[in-house]
């Protein structure tokens, strides 16, 4: 009899990236926060590995410094190497360490910061990228905003605000720091542009050699999930926004031109491998909570030099989700790429509900996109379509888990 196939538990929030053609996932909440959802030590320092070529889940004990943090956390990866930063506790406290992860020796290892008091401050739902500077042979983590507690270790960098929430002491920010991970240095840089307002909760990804894209996240100063898009240039340390004017909201709601809803807890991608120099950069988005609480089964291109957006129609059958997880991956024999998804939320966000009461996906779907280079212009089209392969997600059974 075959070995049941493993499939992990349904979670929301955790750590996840790629590297190569492996989607590496570590911890994350498992129904809600209390001690009887907890996991034991020993599972609680497990990372599963999905691989995509085999479309299978492994499991692998992992040693070394472990992360505090067990949701909420920053996180990206450059070469074997995976990178996180802050998150959540299970004492429900938050932090600004930051961890590095091998994927050959399943090793963790923590980052020492020889000037935390220039760093940021201790929080959660935060965006990082990693950025290696040629000129230099430096890697860099850039992090920015997320929600926190005011003060403690860190410094704001020039010009970033900082807007209480209910709590106490605890916020969001639009704080941008520069890690560099030879010396352990935090650098506050001066930056230029309009800077998104203090937000988290969004998505963080590099498109390209030097741009990043943030979108969406919760911005207490307007009290709804934001629609702008904004691009970062991390050579000249400079902010641009794309926003929503009257007349594309007035085309949109004419349907003539289409603008994804604003949303948080969604996950995002680079359609493109962002050191390969390709001409057309481009921005996947996948679900999301948005501004009626509800969770989204929607997808979104958002082509980086055209400034448009394209929908790409899902399956009806796929689950609206949101504060799931995902990785993307890049077909260098036929150019497309498969985007996986896995976990989350699937029913309406509440405010004064238990997390225990949100039913957790346990699902891991598989979609294939293609890019037609020809179909970009001057039709108005991004260029990229569902594969002929893959018309809708594939998934092992994995129903919902309450």
């Amino acid at each position: 009899m075959a070995a049941k196939a493993l499939v992990p538990e349904g979670r929301h929030s955790p750590v996840a990236t790629t590297v190569g053609s492996k989607l590496y996932m570590f911890r994350g909440v498992l129904g809600d926060r209390s001690a009887k959802h907890r996991p034991s030590d020993e599972e609680n320092n497990m990372m599963y590995i999905y691989d995509v070529i085999e479309r299978q889940w492994t499991k692998r004990a992992t040693t070394g410094s472990f992360p505090t943090a067990c949701s909420e956390s920053a996180c990206t990866s450059f070469g074997e190497k995976i990178y996180t930063f802050g998150g959540f506790t299970d004492n429900q406290e938050y932090t600004s360490e930051t961890h590095e992860f091998c994927v050959h020796t399943l090793v963790w290892k923590k980052l020492e910061q020889t000037n935390s008091s220039e760093g940021p401050m201790r929080k959660c739902s935060s965006g990082m990228v990693a950025f290696y500077r040629d000129s230099d042979e430096r890697l860099q983590l850039w992090v920015f905003g997320g929600y926190g507690v005011k003060g403690g270790d860190g410094k704001p960098n020039p010009g970033a605000r900082f807007v209480l929430a209910k709590d106490r002491n605890k916020g969001r920010t639009n704080e941008l720091h520069i890690l560099h991970v030879s010396d352990g240095k935090w650098e506050g840089p001066r930056i230029t542009g309009e800077a998104p307002p203090p937000c988290d909760s969004f998505t963080f990804i590099r498109v390209d050699g030097f741009r990043v894209v943030l979108f969406g996240g919760w911005v207490p100063e307007t009290k709804h999930r934001s629609d702008i898009v904004y691009i970062l240039d991390l050579r000249l340390k400079e902010w641009k926004t794309v926003a929503v004017g009257l007349l594309e909201k007035v085309q949109r709601w004419l349907s003539a031109k289409k603008w994804p809803a604003g949303r948080e807890y969604h996950t995002a991608y680079s359609l493109h491998d962002p050191d390969a120099r390709e001409p057309h950069p481009a921005l996947l988005v996948v679900c999301g909570l948005d501004d009626r609480y509800k969770p989204r089964n929607d997808m979104w291109v958002y082509d980086v030099e055209l400034q448009m957006w394209e929908e790409i129609r899902l399956s009806k059958h796929f689950v609206p989700r949101w504060w799931h997880t995902g990785g993307i991956f890049h077909r260098v024999d036929d150019g497309k790429v498969q985007v996986v998804t896995f976990g989350g939320i699937a029913s309406t966000w509440k405010e004064k509900g238990e997390e225990s009461e949100w039913p957790m996906l346990s699902e891991t779907a598989v979609i294939a996109l293609d890019f037609d280079p020809t179909k970009r212009l001057p039709k108005g089209s991004t260029g990229w379509k569902l594969s002929e392969e893959d018309s809708g997600p594939k998934s092992p059974k994995s129903p919902l888990t309450v």
